[in-house]
């Protein structure tokens, strides 16, 4: 049997890169949407302090907290997308955070206003998160 291997010109390969890194980018938004979490307790019966139960308390999805990481942070790797895909990352957020504050009634840009109030309590929540600092509990329990 006769294995045909078809390789991509160089050209073909860097659309699809940037297809790929465009499709990150896209999907992280799509996460920062994501609805808050509305738990006011634990959920189900986990290890006190486990990361999954500090953000359920916090109202934050670890999804939407990984995706605001991702768009926000310094060093949160949108910086670098941005740079293979030839776009500011400035402009970006600064388009991004003006989506988020938009309170028009129907939809901006494809997304409706649910969407957007998700994404700016998302948002919101992740920069309170973000100056908390982890604490170590004692093994004396």
């Amino acid at each position: 049997m006769k294995l045909d291997i078809h390789l991509l010109d160089p050209a073909d390969q860097a659309r699809q890169c940037e297809k790929l890194l465009a499709s990150v980018v896209g999907l992280a938004v799509r996460d920062l949407a994501t609805p808050p979490v509305k738990t006011a307790g634990r959920a189900e019966p986990s290890k006190r302090g486990h990361p999954s139960e500090v953000m359920r308390l916090n109202g934050i999805s670890s999804h939407a907290f990984s995706a605001a990481r991702f768009l926000f942070a310094k060093n949160g790797g949108l910086d670098a997308y941005m740079h293979w895909l030839d776009m500011n990352p400035t402009a970006f957020r600064k388009n991004l955070l003006k989506l988020l504050y938009d309170d028009s009634p129907g939809p901006v840009s494809g997304w409706e206003p649910g969407q957007r109030r998700a994404m700016k309590v998302n948002y919101l929540r992740w920069m309170d998160l973000q100056w908390i600092e982890p604490t170590e509990e004692s093994d004396d329990d």
